[in-house]
């Protein structure tokens, strides 16, 4: 996909907005749009497209779906080719490659906004000169990768020598610092995090893999689960008998002392992490970077561009600690473990895979942009109340131990006022929720989460998220306010409803006729938005 040019408010005063479908088949380029259209490319060619396109745009966004909805678009046109003559020549229709986009006048042909890339489904054709019905759909985000990989593992290609018990065992992913975490008096603790495998038999010094690629730590902590015994251990990047680069290290004391075959062995990371961060300044723990590294590892093809941009608010607010030792799609891990922790939705972009950031707790002074009903926006139906299962008593585990996978620390979102404990927190939605609803209790655990604050980032953004009922509405604009996208914080006034400088984010974008609708999640300012 090209670069993409985002629209700019700027050259949207009086603008005029085009929708283009470009559809190759038999071989064939063919160019429809809105309106008649010439438009010239860099190169200096013209490319005419034929009028009468009808465009009804919606990505439909889900709040609180860890995956986004397949993107499709249903179009009727007019070939200037006889199709069926073509198909009966053994030509497809079904899955002909087709482009989306929006165009500004002013701008080269490369700069239209693609919005869908995708492929001819459900086609219906008739004789030469009717019209040719079809949806184009991208894509599915089916991951087809696994990882780690089966070349990832202990076998007699990879160790010449390793202890029989652990025959197979895949190499563990590490990612920040898991099995550390702070008691409730704030002293620093430990538990049993990554698994380690002996790999390399030796009567003094066996080898013991800890990782499946280079670590930002240069020393662990081995513990024997099985006696109870431990030891500091060094540990450095190697490669195995298959030129995989790993990271071993050996202890210091005689085989014997230590461990037997069968024991259980685990890595306790007390000083460093896993793997490096992109920058290799530290240990990969922040959400956004451990997002962005797995979400590589797939085969899903992502918007970059929209992950970095959201990258930097995740990194701060979220850190997540953890491991993989056996063999998950990428895409799949992300969504069981970590995008239901995260502000954002997944939407699919015309790039790809790409996140939106919802951040309630933006100042209203951060709004992009004001609409007033009746002036630059209208109002299309009535406020509409989406009711999800209220959560106002949430119950959060953990700190996982990776051996008899138990949670060492527990925070708690309640709804009364805050107690002394440190284990509970309260906001004003959760006690807002519990005033009116009474307790609405839910209990939830991670196994990537070790920090006391990002376990109160996590309960905080769910208070703001499922305390509360949450409010729709749709507000049709111009031409002149196209440049917003999901995510965007602004503010509305209309009278009718006695809104004054109300704060709502974008959820979508919907076209229709050429002119936009905004579909608005009010953001609730309890308690006075709640009384009942």
């Amino acid at each position: 996909m090209a670069y993409q040019y985002p629209l700019k408010k700027s050259e949207l005063q009086n603008a005029q907005v085009e929708f283009l479908l470009e559809l190759t088949f038999a071989g064939q380029p063919f160019f429809w749009a809105t309106s008649p259209l010439q438009l010239t490319t860099r190169d200096g060619e013209t490319i005419d497209f034929v009028g009468g396109l009808e465009v009804n745009w919606a990505n439909t966004v889900d709040l609180f779906s860890e995956a986004p909805s397949m993107v499709s678009q249903a179009v009727q046109v007019v070939f200037d080719v006889d199709v069926a003559e073509l198909i009966s020549k053994g030509h497809s229709l079904f899955n002909a490659k087709g482009v989306l986009s929006m165009w500004v006048n002013g701008r080269d042909y490369e700069e239209r906004l693609v919005l869908l890339n995708g492929r001819v489904t459900d086609p219906e054709y008739g004789a030469n000169g009717e019209p040719v019905s079809f949806s184009l759909e991208g894509d599915n985000f089916e991951d087809y990768a696994l990882t780690p990989s089966d070349t990832h593992r202990v076998s007699q290609r990879t160790w010449a020598d390793y202890y029989d018990d652990v025959e197979g065992a895949y190499y563990p992913i590490v990612f920040g610092r898991p099995g550390v975490f702070k008691n409730e008096d704030g002293t620093t603790a430990t538990t049993l995090a990554s698994p380690a495998y002996a790999v390399e038999k030796h009567l003094t010094s066996p080898k013991i893999l800890v990782a499946g690629h280079e670590c930002h730590a240069t020393s662990v902590t081995l513990h024997n689960a099985t006696t109870g015994g431990s030891a500091a251990m060094t540990v450095a990047k190697t490669d195995d008998g298959q030129g995989n680069i790993v990271t071993v290290g050996t202890y210091p004391w005689p085989a014997a002392g230590l461990f037997t075959e069968g024991d259980e062995l685990f890595t306790v990371w007390s000083s460093d992490g896993g793997l490096f961060n992109e920058k290799r300044t530290t240990s990969l723990t922040g959400a956004g970077e451990v997002a962005l590294y797995f979400l590589r590892l797939s085969t899903v093809k992502i918007d970059v561009g929209r992950w970095r941009a959201v990258e930097e608010y995740l990194n701060q607010h979220f850190h997540f600690d953890g491991y993989i030792d056996e063999p998950v799609s990428p895409l799949e891990w992300l969504k069981q473990n970590v995008f239901g922790l995260l502000p954002i939705s997944l939407v699919a972009a015309a790039d790809g895979l790409a996140p939106i950031l919802w951040r309630r707790e933006q100042p209203i002074g951060e709004a992009v942009t004001h609409l007033n009903n009746g002036v630059n926006a209208a109002r299309v139906g009535p406020v509409l109340y989406e009711f999800q299962k209220l959560e106002n008593n949430t119950r959060f585990d953990y700190a996982l131990d990776a051996r008899n996978s138990a949670f060492k620390r527990t925070m708690t979102l309640v709804g009364a006022d805050r107690s002394n404990n440190s284990t509970e927190i309260s906001n004003v939605y959760s006690r807002t929720s519990h005033i009116i609803w009474g307790a609405r209790q839910a209990a939830k655990s991670s196994d990537i989460v070790y920090e006391d604050s990002t376990a109160a980032e996590i309960l905080t953004w769910w208070s703001r998220a499922r305390a509360l009922p949450y409010r729709v509405v749709e507000y049709t604009t111009g031409i002149e306010n196209a440049w917003l996208k999901e995510g965007d914080l602004v503010t509305l006034t209309d009278a009718s409803i006695h809104f004054t400088l109300q704060k709502a984010l974008i959820r979508s974008i919907k076209w229709e006729n050429n002119q936009p609708t905004l579909v608005l999640v009010l953001v609730e300012n309890p308690p006075s938005d709640t009384r009942n």
